[in-house]
């Protein structure tokens, strides 16, 4: 509802929210900074920091004026001081600062590129020990400890996910964590309350609006948002026939189980929101509809070499995008 501009007046600087002056045309220069919500200003060369109310925060006598997140980095010719929003001197031997203000806290870096987390009042939670951390979510960062792998602590250290991924990071926009353990080639899920959800050898993730997947040759999960196991039939609650998976072979069943299409293919997708279905028969791919008639026998090869791909059919014609990535849809083999 408000607007606040920074305006030059004959030369001179200052801040109007909407048309009152909020600080005067006194400055050479005003530059404002969201994370900290403060404004640095030049005046005779020299540089200091004002908030809204022009209430000077760091005295108008630096060469110049930086900041880390929110906190103030003061130069003179002879020293760089630190300073938080109340303009309070902080001590500070971190080569860079990263804002994680969801949490309230930074991820800092020292000299030896160690990471560490300190709170929003400068206090260390988190001592530089780690060789990267990353902020997750809430209160939840990923951190990689020498010699283990990555795991997931919170903003004061406590580990909730043991330090032995070779992948763990957030799944799409969603609260839930994806950790691939590349040794033993096994993915596992975990909810925003840090429980172990459900894992699987080889496995590949798909990130839809409500649910994720967690699938591969063998069996297919749907994790909902909260981290909630459920079937197919829970989420696919418009279909009629669902993918099963008997002696080692893939068909489709009705909701009550009983097989509709034989278990005679490699893998089979779910049907999507078109009525149809991905079978695949010795690496190769075609398309079945929702009354169990085959549209295209099994003919399109896609490159798997980074793990089982679902591709999505309407009809014969298989989703796939332009050089503009745009989606489109094609049968071309």
């Amino acid at each position: 509802d408000d607007v606040y501009l920074v305006v030059a007046k004959n030369g001179q600087y200052g801040v109007v929210k909407n048309k009152n002056i909020k600080i005067s045309f006194a400055y050479q220069s005003i530059g404002y900074n969201s994370d900290a919500n403060l404004y640095a200003v030049q005046r005779s060369g020299q540089y200091g920091v004002v908030n809204i109310d022009e209430k000077v925060i760091v005295p108008i006598e630096y060469k110049s004026i930086g900041f880390n997140g929110t906190y103030i980095i003061a130069k003179s010719y002879t020293e760089e001081l630190y300073f938080n929003q109340r303009g309070e001197k902080i001590e500070n031997s971190y080569k860079a600062m990263i804002d994680a203000k969801q949490a309230n806290s930074f991820i800092t870096i020292n000299n030896e590129n160690l990471y560490g987390i300190i709170n929003e009042n400068g206090v260390e939670t988190v001592k530089n020990e780690y060789l990267y951390i990353e902020y997750a979510f809430d209160g939840y960062f990923v951190a990689y400890k020498e010699g283990q792998g990555l795991g997931l602590i919170d903003k004061n250290g406590k580990t909730y996910i043991d330090f032995k991924y070779d992948v763990l990071s957030k799944i799409g926009d969603k609260k839930l964590l994806k950790g691939v353990d590349m040794k033993n080639n096994i993915t596992d899920i975990f909810s925003a309350d840090m429980k172990h959800v459900t894992s699987a050898s080889n496995g590949v993730v798909a990130i839809y609006e409500n649910y994720i997947e967690l699938y591969n040759e063998e069996k297919t999960e749907f994790i909902t948002n909260n981290g909630e196991l459920k079937t197919a039939k829970d989420i696919l609650q418009e279909n009629s026939l669902f993918a099963i998976f008997k002696d080692g072979k893939w068909g489709f069943a009705d909701k009550e189980g009983n097989i509709k299409v034989d278990c005679t293919y490699d893998y089979v997708t779910e049907f999507n929101r078109y009525g149809f279905a991905g079978i695949k028969n010795n690496g190769k791919w075609g398309t079945i509809d929702k009354e169990g008639k085959v549209v295209c026998e099994c003919i399109y090869e896609f490159d798997e070499d980074e793990g089982l791909v679902i591709p999505e059919f309407i009809g014969k014609y298989f989703k796939t995008y332009s050089e503009n990535n745009e989606i489109y849809y094609t049968d071309e083999v």
